[in-house]
């Protein structure tokens, strides 16, 4: 490793020593504003019981869950770019692939044999 810059040296002796570790810090750099809705994304992956596409979990960015006691839509609300919305606010622990034609969210450390 002798051949390494001092700086990638360092980056690599800064790295997180455990998966735990690495998923907390990758949380940590989702920007405050953003933190509320990568909340509400990763429960829906996490509870769904199928693959989500990315323009029904995209919705999920229109409902404010936060007043009165019902969730308020509003289709206003809807990102333009359903794509981009979603990973800007998961930040690398999701991605977007294809699945016969379609565009699923997953969490970038799955992987399955349906998928």
């Amino acid at each position: 490793m002798d051949t390494f810059p001092s700086a990638i040296r360092r980056a690599l002796d800064d790295l997180p020593p455990g998966l735990d570790e690495t998923y907390d810090r990758i949380l940590q750099g989702i920007p405050q504003a953003r933190q509320k809705f990568a909340r509400r994304l990763f429960a829906c992956l996490s509870e769904s019981f199928r693959p989500l596409g990315v323009e029904e979990l995209a919705e999920i960015l229109a409902i404010e869950f936060d007043v009165g006691a019902h969730p308020s839509y509003d289709v206003n609300w809807r990102p333009e770019d359903p794509e981009e919305a979603v990973s800007s606010a998961c930040s690398s622990l999701i991605i977007i692939v294809n699945v016969d034609g379609s565009r699923v969210v997953q969490f970038s450390h799955f992987r399955s044999k349906n998928i």
